[in-house]
């Protein structure tokens, strides 16, 4: 993978978007694939990116798409109700 070793250093480990968008930053201007990112991140919606982040790591303690699947559909109902923005 082209990018294996920015993408690491940018995303593993980190448990937080403000710890991801530290990373990148310190990437400097160099990385093609840190400016890249960044533009992107930044152009999207904070905390659609938090939510986002939080569906990643509890996912990745599920045991089957199913489960991920019944959490997914859950987080969607609950931002859908009156009054959860």
């Amino acid at each position: 993978l082209q990018n294996r070793a920015d993408i690491d250093y940018a995303f593993d480990g980190k448990d937080s978007m403000e710890e991801i968008i530290d990373a990148l930053e310190s990437m400097g201007e160099d990385s093609q694939f840190g400016r890249s990112t960044l533009k992107t991140l930044k152009q999207m919606s904070p905390t659609s990116l938090k939510v986002t982040l939080e569906g990643l790591k509890r996912g990745a303690k599920l045991s089957s798409v199913g489960e991920a699947l019944q959490m997914e559909y859950r987080m969607s109902q609950a931002f859908m109700r009156e009054g959860s923005d």
